[in-house]
């Protein structure tokens, strides 16, 4: 069962060549986070339809045997409420990276913007299928730096940058709460 590890892969990967080529590729920005955003919704909807029908997936990726007693498991859970997530989750971005098209049209970190928001929703849908808390713990930091850099993504502005600061440090409170 391969479709949970693609609704993930497909904003990473978007994340990853906006993030590379571009520069070099300024019109087909928003066309790639959009198709992958899209793509992940509706495997999304088919994963929430398998796992309604046929219960929950789960499996790991690191270690691989299941009776290994590591503290650093890495996979994923997808049940019911995690797949309604999912659905939630990109389709949402899917319409935050249409509108986005229109209204960044021109601005110089174009291409950033859509690498962000990409790698946003991949860290978003990794933190709601985290099988167990140290995963979770890790997706909650990497979403902590995302939406601090996708907040202060217009840098000149002060108050974005103050108000991406604020949520910075709420997360930091978010740590210690999440860490007692």
């Amino acid at each position: 069962m391969t479709i949970p590890i693609l609704i993930l892969l497909f904003p990473l990967i978007a994340g990853i060549l906006i993030g590379v080529f571009g520069k070099h590729m300024p019109t087909h920005v928003a066309r790639i986070g959009v198709i992958a955003t899209a793509s992940s919704f509706f495997l999304s909807v088919w994963a929430l339809y398998h796992v309604s029908t046929e219960g929950p997936i789960h499996f790991m990726l690191w270690p691989l045997s299941p009776e290994s007693s590591s503290i650093l498991k890495v996979g994923m859970w997808v049940d019911r409420l995690t797949a309604v997530m999912m659905v939630l989750i990109t389709s949402v971005s899917t319409v935050i990276h249409v509108y986005s098209i229109r209204y960044l049209e021109g601005d110089p970190g174009y291409a950033r913007f859509f690498a962000l928001l990409s790698f946003m929703t991949f860290v978003i849908l990794s933190l709601v299928s985290s099988p167990n808390l140290f995963m979770l713990f890790v997706f909650w930091q990497l979403l902590s730096w995302a939406l601090y850099l996708i907040l202060a993504f217009n840098f000149p502005n002060r108050p974005a940058c103050q108000n991406a600061f604020k949520t910075f440090f709420v997360h930091r409170v978010g740590d210690v709460s999440f860490l007692c």
